[in-house]
């Protein structure tokens, strides 16, 4: 009986670690495969802008404009509250 018992508790000796380990590495590769899906989908939505970039030419003028650019032949005026000062 006394031998049983050890061979019992040198098995749950030798497995509890690796059931850990296990489990701690599928929650790692769980977590990695959301983080990959996520960037495949930023990915994917930075093909689709770079696709519209190359053949839309308003969708290039909205992010230019977006981004403080404007034309040669334009002219930007600022509004100043005279409150402000």
């Amino acid at each position: 009986l006394l031998l049983i018992c050890f061979i019992l508790l040198s098995i749950v000796y030798v497995f509890v670690p690796k059931s850990r380990t296990l489990r701690y590495y599928n929650q790692q590769r769980l977590q990695l495969q959301a983080s990959n899906r996520q960037l495949e989908a930023e990915i994917h939505q930075l093909q689709e802008k770079q696709a519209r970039f190359k053949s839309d030419p308003a969708f290039v003028e909205l992010v230019a404009r977006n981004n403080g650019m404007i034309r040669t032949n334009e002219h930007t005026y600022r509004v100043i509250d005279p409150l402000e000062h």
